[in-house]
């Protein structure tokens, strides 16, 4: 059964509570998405068309982000924005 984002919010804080930094280094569909500040569902999509973080399915039903592979990922969309910016403001001079 699928959490719901209610569910993974409560799950995110027991883990705090407990400190429980082992099983925070894998992070749920939910977790990411809010991390992310984008919808659920379009995480599922990015993931669909391989253009999301890297995951690990663990089951048919679960998959997991690992944090090192997320901060990884952000760190290489942020690197191709900059590229972007730097093309696009060589282009107005």
């Amino acid at each position: 059964m699928a959490l719901t984002y209610q569910q993974a919010l409560r799950r995110e804080k027991r883990r705090k509570l407990k400190g429980d930094t082992e099983s925070a280094e894998m992070l749920t569909a939910y977790e990411v998405s809010r991390l992310l500040r984008v919808s659920y569902y379009t995480l599922l999509e990015w993931r669909k068309n391989a253009t999301g973080p890297p995951s690990i399915m663990c089951s048919p039903r679960t998959i997991r982000y690992p944090r090192p592979g997320l901060r990884g990922w952000l760190r290489a969309r942020v690197a191709l924005s900059d590229k972007k910016d730097v093309r696009r403001n060589d282009g107005n001079k």
